[in-house]
């Protein structure tokens, strides 16, 4: 191991059993190696996956080492504001990369995922150059900002948390994306089943958008001719108009979208609204979050190295075991994982000696390796680097 390997994996050890002891939120049998107690692999596995379901709701997808500018207004993604780096604060949003890479330890505003959303990161409107993606034009003209970029919320305008709203549920539009507390969108709460809630259209936008009405749960009715040409026509007919009042909408499905007229045009009157996105199934927040889930399922072997399960994991292992962690990572996840699989199975209980076998097999594995690579030519080594489709470590 040179200076700088052994260097590296100290540190690296350091941080890593300071990380484990401090943490009051880790189970109390991680916390020493003397302790004499062991830590089930389902109580590790329930423990990650309940501290990961959110973040990989939101960015199972995203990669923190890239910047989104080069792939335009994205479709959805989470989006964060930055209260430091702002001129003359200026309304601007980043995505998770930037977040993550440029913003690091700044006061930034979460503003979980907006649509049609251009990174802002190092453009005229910050005072410092993006570090992931340098040619950026000066703005990005077709970014839509609103008081939540700010740090407020609802027609309120409140921040979250807030004191005077802190047990009031608040619920995102589908259509301006602006968030609101359950009081200020309907005037009897109480009526609303939040957890039966999928879809929100805030009083404003329904407002501006007073088709949407006919598509409401208690309005809407299903046309039994098929072969209507204009949905939106026949329900105006059918349906007594109302006296215009402040009310939002809410739906108890993301189907209601499915109920939306299609013809030539209403399907302009969409595109005139600027509201085309509400007959894309996929724009709904269930999609997005499924597609996340499903990129972070297909990413499943790419265990986060820096997560605490793989972290004192290491820590067990010692050096020798860590630098063939570092040398061999892709490798070693998809050992980990099914190691890890099959002592669940099992029900066992997870032991110093659990690790020290795994990453003893690990070792000798590679040190097969070196031997038999060592017994051919040059010429032959390379044309056999990766002979039976195993990855050297």
């Amino acid at each position: 191991m040179s200076a700088e390997e052994e260097k590296n994996v100290g540190e690296s050890e350091t941080n890593i059993i300071s990380e484990i002891h401090n943490d009051k939120n880790l189970p109390s049998k991680i916390n020493s190696e003397k302790d004499s107690e062991v830590l089930t692999l389902d109580e590790v596995i329930e423990f990650y996956e309940d501290q990961q379901a959110e973040a990989q709701a939101l960015l199972g997808g995203q990669d923190e080492k890239v910047c989104t500018y080069p792939e335009g207004y994205k479709d959805r993604q989470a989006i964060y504001s930055c209260r430091n780096c702002t001129r003359d604060s200026q309304s601007a949003g980043i995505c998770y990369g930037c977040s993550i890479h440029c913003h690091e330890n700044h006061d930034l505003v979460e503003l979980y995922t907006k649509r049609y959303f251009c990174c802002d990161c190092g453009n005229s409107k910050f005072t410092t150059p993006c570090s992931l993606y340098k040619e950026k034009s000066l703005l990005n003209e077709r970014n839509k900002y609103n008081h939540n970029f700010d740090g407020l919320y609802c027609e309120c305008n409140r921040p979250y948390p807030c004191s005077e709203y802190d047990d009031s549920e608040m619920l995102q539009c589908c259509i301006c994306e602006d968030w609101f507390h359950l009081e200020h969108l309907e005037d009897s709460p109480g009526s609303i089943e939040v957890n039966e809630v999928e879809e929100v259209i805030c009083r404003g936008c329904v407002k501006k958008l007073d088709f949407v009405v006919l598509y409401a749960d208690d309005m809407y009715k299903e046309p039994e001719d098929k072969n209507i040409t204009c949905v939106k026509k026949w329900l105006e007919a059918l349906i007594p108009k109302k006296p215009l009042r402040d009310y939002s909408l809410f739906f108890n499905s993301y189907d209601w979208r499915k109920r939306l007229c299609k013809c030539t045009s209403c399907m302009n009157l969409y595109e005139d609204l600027d509201v085309s996105f509400l007959t894309d199934m996929s724009d709904t927040m269930s999609a997005y979050v499924a597609s996340q889930l499903q990129k972070s399922h297909l990413a499943a072997e790419n265990i986060n190295g820096r997560s605490r399960i793989v972290d004192a994991i290491v820590q067990k292992a010692g050096r020798d075991g860590a630098v063939e962690l570092l040398r061999g990572y892709e490798d070693m996840k998809k050992k980990l994982v099914n190691h890890l699989k099959r002592l669940a199975d099992e029900g066992r209980d997870i032991s110093e000696n659990d690790i020290n076998e795994f990453f003893s097999e690990l070792i000798s594995q590679r040190k097969r390796r070196r031997i038999d690579s060592g017994n051919v030519d040059d010429g032959a080594n390379n044309n056999n680097d990766n002979e039976g489709g195993e990855k050297s470590i």
